[in-house]
């Protein structure tokens, strides 16, 4: 339902508007004249890079220094070191590669802190040689009353214990440590730590290239040579080939650099040993795009589990080989709590992307305990390196399965076959009112589990076994607070049984696993210009500790050896050209199983494997020739053959140029490949290059790639469907890379071919066409934009499963900064398509009370939860629950867009000093905020690409996510008087598995502040909204409220350390939503809706405060309520609009009161208590207090 203006909403027997409107004419006439204050945050400008670089004479505030380049891009802050103190910052050694001008964005302290002050100069005071007390010099008994001393490092965080009790709650204990260190411990050891015990249960947001990882604890001792890390830590792959890896791990990492003689002759040995906790498993995931949908794409784990959690930065995201870069102006994003991501405009996806994600994900199963050493040795030109791994399974410790004998037995009988390992999952748990029971039952002579709330005694669990393989099925129509499953009856077709459902009551139990690998391997210099290099390995891979059967296939071993040889062809000549030739064999056991993968991205395919055959032995020579000069580039040629066994035989040769010079640049591969095995044989002849030229400030240039891949029954001699060919070619002009400006356009097409009636056949043309720009029009206005069209023709609908489509991406940023400030803009602007995932929600009840957000309600009064009868806790005290989304494999298309724009109006930075007509303006400011997303299955570009279409009662929409915020402001900073004007409309739409949610928010209001005097402070607040919610599934749960609040409030503080508030709230609240429905006996009407409430609230304030010593304030609230039905009859509380319309309190008299209690017992200690309660007729008095001690470091 669409939100109605306030402006045509009239209250039934109300009028109020009077007093919010006589407040504020009559207190307009107090507008004193008034000053900003000065900002502190500052613009540099740098058009000469120089190692340093001199920002201010002030001292600078940590973290809030940005350097952005001459295309406006952020610089990483790895590039440059900030001297806080001091006011300037160090650019690095890779200086040359940032873009001048440089722009830098900071703040100030009103300090120099790297200045020495004083009162009288030090070198003044003549020493004290008579031994008497000199009166004018100030001595004074040094005092510490820092109870965590620690010399010479600098420490912040805190410790706190505290405890919290009610008469309506358990008595519960809470603990928390936060603690950073950074210094040193002696002259020699520094260290680094980061300590707490918050237990965070969620990834950072994987939107940005760098990651912020707040959940990493760790201590780090180190010296000029040696490094010790307590904690966690990252252990990556060493100096190997075959040994592979990036692990998060919690334990202890120590790595050490030890010189066996002077420094100066390099000759050293680097060691490092690890032990740890493993946190994460490993997995691949491959798919083709979906045309036209640029994500989320749903991950899964490696042995297909659905719902995994991928722990942060761990990802390796590829498309047609290339790496790609994380951010939301990269290439990607990624969820790492739902394991779903999502592409950028930059990167169009569509059917012929090969997309390849590598991850690690939480993994749950058993302790995984990791053992990892490596050891360096360098002696001139000898290089050594011994790497040890070792992670395995401890089978006696399982974390998320419970094994019993029986089971254990099972996992001892299987040996290697895992899919043998499925046992049911159904407990007898007896009856509880709280979670999902189910009871057993006879259904046309089946037995079957169905869901009881009042008499199930099973606690099922059920596992996805694919459509058609299940004899259950998700049951979306339920209530329960938590999933539901349901049996779906089996038909008979041709005295065959087919199943109907996707899942079955049984779990596939995880075995516990030992994954090791030792590598030796080496390089030596034998000569200035000839090396040789080896590598040998060897794994053990055990996948099921519980049995000994089948572990005659654990041990593998691989090797490679290398051979390279420069020569200089003109040795006269410092810029001769230069001959490297390679000679290259790699030999790897079939029972050799690697940590990861350790070869290309598409090494597969670049084979023309299928997956298809099995595991056996391979053998790789290879022999390459490159002949190369530094300012030019290089001309490469590779012959390389793949042997598998018996069954697999391949040889491939490859060549790649890359020349630059005079403005002409060329990047060209190719490669042809004959396969053959005992059935079939191949040919792949593939090509890709970039050819450009430009001509003073314009590149023109030509981009082609094309692939034609045969594959053939030797039996028939005929063409296999496998068989394609495509050819992609792309026109471009474009602005050089070194210019300020860039603009460019291309137009591209790609033609597919499949097999037909033994011969390739056009199946498809797709035209791309797409506009980049990047426009400095000065240095306070850029612009940057980027438009990508592509269209998709399907050329014979026998050989394309895909249907014609067009794809529109776009992305627009926009910077402005006018009149010094006065006038700023930040618009961006993005549209799309993808995919949007139906999810499921239930409540969980935390074990810490009152820390959640959600209360339970039980309205029906019969002990079940269900998810009707939860609501947003109206006191934190009762927030015991929290909401949990559970992600679907429900997917449906949508078109996207966003837009959100910040505007900031400031004329004081230009009029503060001015006079007349231009003071008066100064006073005003004004805040304006949009920010919406929607998702829409509207294939109509001009609507769905259209982010101001509001309607949210419009059927094609899907999901949205609006906020609109704007605030005026008069003498904000004035000391005597100011006036707010807000303005805020949110809106929101998700499309959950049982139906849409909707709520909206709109509200206006005014906030006039007025100091009387020094001692008398009025505030007036004015407020009128709307609020509403509507659920396609949960009818009882919809309302549209108006709402009126008027609130006054005086304060008066006779001196710094006390302060009184008296205030009065006004509230009505009206439910707009009218329902009618027939009675059971279909001849009269029963009618809901229309209630309103209307609240007054009388508020009395105290607070002290002691400067150095603590606080005390208390407050007690008073508050009448009339609740009233359509037919003026108090109206029923206990539902879900009654909650909303109540704020949690109930009909009549409601008491609230509330003490705090702030006390500082020394210098880095305090102690604080609370105490609250609430009374309400015919409910007993609801107490909650606590006490917490608290120390700062």
């Amino acid at each position: 339902m669409i939100l109605k203006p306030f402006w045509a909403v009239k209250l039934q027997g109300t009028y109020i508007w009077w007093r919010g409107i006589l407040s504020f004419f009559l207190l307009l006439v107090f507008l004193p004249s008034f000053s900003q204050p000065i900002s502190n945050a500052r613009t540099k400008t740098f058009k000469n890079i120089q190692d340093t670089l001199f920002l201010d004479s002030l001292s600078l505030i940590p973290a809030s220094v940005e350097v952005f380049d001459g295309n406006n891009q952020k610089v990483n802050i790895d590039k440059f070191e900030a001297k806080y103190s001091e006011g300037f910052i160090i650019l690095g050694k890779d200086r040359s590669s940032i873009i001048p001008p440089i722009k830098v964005y900071y703040k100030v302290f009103p300090y120099a802190f790297a200045k020495a002050y004083s009162h009288k100069a030090l070198t003044k005071i003549e020493p004290d040689k008579t031994g008497l007390l000199n009166p004018f010099v100030y001595t004074y008994k040094k005092e510490n009353d820092d109870f965590f001393r620690l010399g010479g490092i600098n420490k912040s965080g805190s410790i706190s214990r505290g405890v919290s009790f009610g008469n309506n709650q358990d008595v519960i204990v809470n603990s928390s440590l936060d603690l950073k260190l950074a210094g040193k411990v002696s002259e020699e050891v520094s260290i680094l730590a980061a300590i707490t015990d918050d237990n965070i249960p969620i990834q950072p947001d994987g939107n940005t290239q760098q990651i912020q990882e707040f959940d990493k604890v760790f201590i780090q001792l180190y010296d000029k040579n040696n490094k010790l890390i307590v904690g966690d830590f990252e252990l990556k792959r060493p100096n190997s080939y075959f040994m592979n890896f990036y692990k998060k791990a919690q334990g202890a990492n120590f790595s050490s650099r030890n010189y066996l003689s002077d420094p100066k002759a390099n000759k050293y040995l680097n060691v490092s040993a690890s032990t740890a906790i493993s946190k994460g498993k490993f997995a691949r995931n491959i798919f083709n795009g979906i045309e036209g949908n640029q994500g989320p794409y749903k991950l899964i784990g490696s042995e297909n589990e659905l719902y995994i959690i991928i722990l942060s930065g761990t990802e390796k995201v590829y498309i047609d080989g290339e790496r790609l870069v994380r951010g939301q102006d990269q290439d990607y994003v990624i969820d790492y709590n739902t394991a779903e991501i999502s592409f950028t405009p930059i990167r169009l996806i569509t059917k012929d992307k090969r997309i390849v994600v590598e991850f690690q994900y939480s993994d749950r199963n058993y302790t995984r305990s990791l053992i990892f050493s490596s050891a360096d040795y360098h002696a001139g030109r000898l290089n050594l390196n011994v790497s040890v791994y070792s992670e395995q399974d401890a089978k006696n410790q399982p974390i998320d399965q419970d094994l019993d004998v029986e089971q254990k037995q099972l996992l001892s009988e299987i040996g290697d076959n895992l899919d043998s390992a499925l046992v049911p999952r159904i407990d007898s748990v007896g009856f509880s009112e709280l979670g999902v029971l189910y009871k057993k039952m006879d259904s046309l002579g089946y037995r079957i589990y169905q869901f009881s709330p009042d008499s199930g005694v099973f606690q099922v669990s059920f596992s996805n076994v694919g459509q058609g393989n299940g004899n259950y099925m998700q049951d979306i129509n339920t209530i329960a607070n938590g999933r539901v499953f349901k049996w779906v009856a089996p038909d008979t077709i041709n005295g065959s049984l087919s199943l109907k459902g996707d899942y079955e009551p049984i779990t596939k139990l995880a075995t516990p696993k030992q994954n090791q690998m030792l590598t030796i391997s080496g390089s030596c210099q034998i000569s200035e210009r000839t090396k040789i290099l080896f590598e040998a390995a060897l794994t053990n891979n055990d996948l099921n500790k519980f049995s000994t059967k089948d572990d005659n296939d654990n041990i593998g071993i691989a090797y490679k050896v290398g051979f390279q040889n420069e020569k200089k062809l003109n040795n006269a000549s410092a810029n001769s050209w230069s001959l490297l030739s390679s000679l290259t064999y790699e030999q790897v056991e079939k029972r050799f199983k690697p940590i990861e993968r350790f070869r290309k991205v598409e090494f597969e395919r670049n084979w023309n494997l299928d997956g298809k055959l099995e595991d056996d032995h391979e053998y790789i020579p290879g022999i390459g020739l490159e002949l190369f000069q530094k300012d030019i580039g290089f001309i490469r040629y590779k012959f390389n053959s793949f042997i598998k066994g018996e069954q697999y035989l391949g040889m491939k040769n490859h060549a790649s140029i890359k020349l630059q010079k005079d403005g002409w640049a060329t990047d060209f591969a190719g490669s042809y490949l004959e396969t053959k095995t005992a059935k079939t044989s191949s040919a792949f002849i593939r090509s890709k290059g970039r050819f450009s030229k430009q001509i003073k400030r314009i590149v023109f240039g030509l981009e082609e790639e094309q692939e034609n891949n045969l594959f053939i029954d030797l039996g028939s001699d005929s063409l296999l469907d496998a068989s394609y060919s495509f050819y992609d070619w792309t026109v471009f002009v474009k602005s050089p890379d070194t210019t300020k400006n860039k603009m460019g356009i291309s137009y591209g097409q790609r033609t597919d071919l499949k097999i037909l009636s033994n011969s390739l056949k056009e199946a498809t043309l797709a035209e791309n066409f797409k506009y980049e720009m990047t426009l400095f029009v000065n240095a306070i206005n850029t612009l940057n934009g980027m438009l990508t069209y592509r269209k998709l023709t399907i050329k014979d609908s026998l050989l394309a499963s895909n249907k014609p489509d067009e794809s529109l991406l776009s992305r627009l940023e926009h910077r402005l900064n006018l009149a010094k400030g006065a006038i700023t803009s930040t618009a961006f602007y993005e549209i799309g398509s993808g995919m949007e995932v139906k999810k499921e929600f239930y409540y969980q009840e935390l074990v810490a009370k009152g820390q959640g957000v959600y209360e339970w309600i039980d309205r029906d009064s019969n002990g079940i939860e269900s998810l009707d009868e939860f609501e947003i806790a109206a006191f934190q005290y009762n927030a015991n629950y929290i909401k949990v989304f559970v992600p679907t494999n429900d997917y449906i298309k949508t078109y996207s867009n966003m837009f959100s724009e910040v505007l900031n109006l400031r004329p004081s930075a230009v009029w503060r000093n001015a006079t007349g007509l231009k003071k008066l303006i100064s006073r005003f400011s004004n805040q304006t905020a949009l920010r919406i997303a929607r998702k829409t299955t509207n294939n109509n570009l001009a609507e769905s690409y259209n982010p101001f279409k509001f309607d949210i009662d419009d059927t094609t929409l899907v999901s949205l996510n609006s906020t609109f915020r704007n605030i005026l402001y008069f003498n904000r900073t004035h000391p005597k008087f100011g006036l707010d004007l807000k303005y805020l409309d949110s809106r929101n739409r998700a499309l959950l598995v049982n139906g849409i949610d909707t709520r909206g928010q709109q509200i206006k209001s005014a906030y006039l502040r007025w100091n009387i005097t020094r001692q008398i402070t009025w505030n007036i607040l004015y407020a009128l909204g709307e609020k509403s919610n509507y659920s396609e599934f949960f009818s009882s749960k919809d309302y549209q409220v108006h709402q009126v609040n008027y609130e006054p409030k005086i304060t008066y503080q006779p001196n710094t350390k006390l302060r009184f508030s008296l205030s009065y709230s006004n509230k009505t609240k009206e439910n707009l939503l009218l329902n009618s429905v027939l009675d059971t006996l279909g001849d009269t009407l029963s009618f809901s809706g229309g209630e309103i409430a209307v609240h007054h609230k009388i508020g009395l304030e105290i607070k002290k405060n002691t400067v150095s010593k603590g606080s005390f304030l208390a407050r007690v609230d008073y508050i009448g309520i009339s609740y009233k039905d359509v037919f003026d009859n108090d109206a029923a509380q206990n539902t879900s609009v009654g909650f909303e319309m109540l704020e949690g309190l109930q009909i009549g008299s409601n008491f609230t009161w509330s003490l705090s209690y702030q006390q500082n017992l020394s210098g880095n200690m305090q102690m604080s208590i609370t105490y609250d309660g609430k009374q309400s007729e015919d409910i007993p008095i609801v107490h909650r207090g606590g006490v917490q001690l608290r120390a700062f470091f």
